[in-house]
């Protein structure tokens, strides 16, 4: 569970404090669309490195990350898939 919450959450707070601190810029884009997703990915795997997960369970456990994150992004931010 701590590979879901923690990872949009550490999100969550990267892109509100960028949307506090930046203007309107393309520096934004790259955060929100490529190493932010990296991270979040890098993150999840660092708490489930000690389960013991088949490959199926692991997209199950993505595929919940990734519908957790697309939440979050319609909610807090506005974006559509």
């Amino acid at each position: 569970m701590l590979g879901i919450v923690i990872p949009n959450a550490l999100a969550i707070i990267i892109i509100s404090s960028m949307s506090f601190t930046m203007s309107q810029n393309n520096n934004i884009v790259w955060v929100g669309i490529v190493s932010l997703p990296l991270l979040m990915g890098m993150i999840s795997q660092y708490y489930w490195r000690d389960l013991t997960l088949n490959k199926y369970d692991y997209i199950k456990y993505h595929l919940l990350n990734l519908a957790v994150a697309f939440f979050w992004s319609w909610f807090l931010i506005g974006r559509k898939l």
